[in-house]
């Protein structure tokens, strides 16, 4: 068994670190998409509340202009 040269050695060690670096890199980039995933499911979702809730503040309205209306033919 030969003892590898220091070319060898530094092209070796020279391969892993970019490996490492491309897999961290990588890591970083789905861990920032996953994020930006996150945040956009939350607007979507505060803007369905959002949607939700004024729908029940039109439904209330609605009910109490009806109600007003029958109180009012009622009194007539």
């Amino acid at each position: 068994m030969s003892i590898p040269s220091c070319k060898t050695i530094f092209w070796d060690i020279s391969i892993f670190l970019l490996q490492k670096r491309l897999s961290n890199g990588l890591h970083y980039y789905f861990c920032d998409r996953k994020r930006e995933a996150d945040e956009e499911l939350a607007k979507l979702n505060k803007r369905r509340a959002e949607r939700e809730r004024e729908l029940e503040l039109r439904e209330e309205e609605q009910t109490r202009i009806q109600r007003d209306a029958e109180l009012a033919a009622m009194g007539d």
